[in-house]
């Protein structure tokens, strides 16, 4: 492989030893995380066999984003992301100690399942606006479309992995031992904040201001709204979200309802999209600039993916679509991402990070349940086909809009 090409995608890497670490380490914990995704995932679809049952356990884990993710946002900026990250790393660890003790002593019911994900998603509230802030010091602000790309690629990677050994875990030691794997994880993320050193970090920019919470979120949203270089790819990014951006529902109905799979074969479905998800991220981490068209190209090849899989009926060609799927996912969400971020002002660049977290997994309880809802009343092939014309629909007119002589994006 060219030298040139690895020195460009990894250039993050290469340049800043605080990045390394935390690349490094969140690519351990978020094998475990998904890890355990697998394992609660086939635990509730094992006892309910309901897409529904599914759809409350992503609702436990989302409903604090729909409830608290933009309040959140400006209070954060007064904390220090990394003290604070190693808090929450900390009292995850502690939940997937929990789950794996009741898996151990054989008292785990989907009442710990559904409680433990609302905490968890407590959690995430305060942890994933912090670590993109963290991301962000860790390089210099040209660097911060490889950086934010990178980043992806470590989620993306966890989903090739994770899956695939939770699903050896879950068929061959069982659930307990994917929880506590998950635990164990934690400890490295928490090792590397701890070792950072401080003072190469780089500062971002702190709003100052005194107005209220509530005029700063209003501000920020005004801004968004009035900005023709963010109000389409907020709108797009709202109706993919809402239905597609929701594997942890669409995974389980493929698997579960369209396949009947079983454990070891559902966790080799997760990891093919996860494989495709990670190319993406290698693809994007590559590309020195980001493009308004290619935002809606990938969107609008998650749509078409979506209803190809409903009509794919084996398990090998289903396969073959999720790695094309999990591809166009990332392309979409990373590019998606880095645009936002490059077009915010930077006094309002904390709080469209936190606008773009937010709906990116803030409505996920609302998709999760319409997605049940589609099951339930159409059939597991119509939860996929209606979520991919939404999605070929909101692509081709975001397209449109670009194209018009009246919004005009680079």
């Amino acid at each position: 492989m060219n030298t040139t090409y690895l020195a460009k995608t990894f250039s993050s890497l290469i340049r800043h030893r605080n990045y390394r670490l935390l690349f490094f380490s969140l690519s351990i914990s978020q094998i475990g995380t998904s890890i355990q995704d697998i394992a609660q995932s086939w635990l509730i679809l094992e006892k309910t066999h309901s897409a529904q049952a599914i759809a409350l356990l992503t609702a436990c884990l989302f409903m604090p984003y729909a409830l608290l993710g933009l309040i959140s946002a400006p209070l954060l900026e007064k904390l220090n992301p990394r003290i604070t990250m190693i808090i929450c790393q900390s009292l995850s660890m502690l939940s997937a100690i929990v789950l794996s003790l009741l898996c151990f002593t054989g008292q785990i019911e989907l009442f710990h399942l559904y409680l433990l994900a609302l905490l968890r998603g407590f959690i995430v509230v305060i942890n994933n606006p912090v670590r993109q802030l963290l991301i962000r010091q860790c390089v210099e602000r040209s660097q911060v479309p490889n950086a934010i790309a990178l980043n992806t690629s470590v989620f993306n990677l966890a989903k090739v992995l994770g899956p695939a050994i939770g699903g050896l875990l879950l068929a061959g030691m069982g659930a307990a031992y994917c929880f506590l794997f998950n635990a164990v994880s934690f400890a490295f993320v928490i090792h590397s904040l701890f070792i950072m050193q401080e003072q190469e970090l780089y500062p971002y920019a702190n709003n100052k201001t005194k107005q209220s919470l509530l005029s700063r979120i209003r501000n920020a949203l005004g801004y968004v709204i009035s900005n023709r270089q963010l109000s389409v790819p907020f709108a797009v990014l709202f109706l993919v979200s809402l239905l597609c951006i929701n594997f942890s529902v669409i995974l389980p109905i493929i698997s579960g309802m369209l396949l009947q799979t079983n454990a070891k074969e559902f966790g080799y479905i997760n990891a093919l999209f996860g494989l495709g998800a990670f190319a993406g991220a290698i693809v994007s981490a590559y590309l020195s600039k980001v493009n308004f068209n290619f935002m809606m190209v990938s969107a609008a090849g998650l749509g078409m993916m979506f209803i190809l899989l409903a009509l794919a009926g084996n398990i090998w060609l289903t396969g073959s679509l999720l790695i094309i799927t999990g591809y166009f996912y990332t392309t979409y969400t990373t590019v998606t991402s880095a645009y936002i971020q490059l077009r915010s002002e930077e006094e309002y660049q904390v709080n469209t990070i936190a606008l773009y977290t937010y709906i990116l997994t803030g409505i996920n309880p609302a998709g999760a349940f319409l997605i049940g809802f589609l099951e339930k009343t159409g059939g597991a092939a119509t939860a996929l086909i209606i979520p991919g014309i939404v999605a070929l629909v909101s692509s081709f007119c975001g397209y449109l809009a670009n194209k018009s002589t009246v919004l005009r994006f680079p």
